[in-house]
């Protein structure tokens, strides 16, 4: 939100300026050294930054298809590669298109098979899905330890409450930096073009990404209910050592039928 919020105040300044990166643009501040100085750093962590997405990305796919993650890291990057290489920046831009309605469906399709699973086994213990959640430890003992000498200051035992401050104040700036939303805005055909870019960035994000994804969080607490450890709430052993991390992923080879899956 914060850094769809900053690409629509920032869209007539990042139009004005004459660079298309950051390397660039310390250069025509500072001179050609701190561009050199720059643009390692700045390989590094898209490097970084691509190899990650890949890999959560795979994550999820590769067990749907029965291959390794390696064997999916390379099916992706190969047409990656291909249409970057052929089609450059506007190839970039309609990718970026066809993978968020991709990512949409995958979300959206998951959420609603969620919900149809959890409310199954809702019913099937008599009650609602709101009832199920409501009797669920970790959803009461956010405020109060389920037991004082076990670590239940961890929701879900695989992420610290801490971790979306962090998040915040780790990715939010470098979201908000990215050559990527740059580039967009300068190409845009006029300012207020890009400040709907931003606008309808931030309605896609929370009602398409944001909302499926909470549900899905949320009924993964009753398709896959935690599990006391040592005292402490923990993620069910059927997610694997990645916890919650797995629920889509898990959810998709355990309850969808084989020719969802492959879609």
């Amino acid at each position: 939100f914060i850094s769809n919020i900053w690409q629509f105040l920032m869209a007539r300044p990042l139009r004005r300026i004459k660079a298309i990166s950051q390397c660039q643009m310390l250069e025509k501040r500072f001179g050609l050294p701190a561009r050199i100085l720059s643009a390692p750093i700045n390989i590094f962590s898209y490097t970084i930054w691509s190899a990650a997405e890949l890999y959560a990305a795979s994550l999820i796919m590769a067990p749907a298809l029965g291959i390794s993650i390696e064997a999916m890291i390379v099916i992706y990057a190969i047409p990656i590669a291909i249409y970057m290489w052929m089609g450059g920046f506007r190839s970039v831009i309609n990718a970026n298109v066809v993978q968020f309605f991709m990512g949409a469906i995958i979300l959206i399709v998951t959420a609603v098979a969620i919900f149809l699973t959890a409310k199954g086994i809702a019913v099937h213990h008599g009650t609602t899905i709101w009832g199920m959640l409501k009797a669920q430890p970790i959803v009461n003992s956010l405020a109060y330890p389920v037991d004082p000498a076990g670590n239940s200051a961890s929701f879900f035992s695989y992420v610290s409450l801490s971790f979306p401050l962090i998040v915040m104040l780790g990715l939010v700036p470098g979201w908000a930096a990215a050559e990527d939303f740059w580039l967009k805005a300068q190409a845009a055909r006029s300012t207020s073009e890009a400040r709907r870019g931003g606008l309808y960035s931030l309605t896609f994000n929370t009602f398409i990404i944001v909302l499926p994804a909470a549900l899905i969080g949320l009924l993964g607490l009753i398709v896959f209910p935690p599990e006391m450890v040592n005292g402490a709430l923990a993620a069910p052993g059927a997610l694997g050592d990645k916890g919650a991390y797995n629920i889509i992923s898990v959810y998709i080879n355990t309850y969808m039928p084989p020719m969802l899956k492959g879609l």
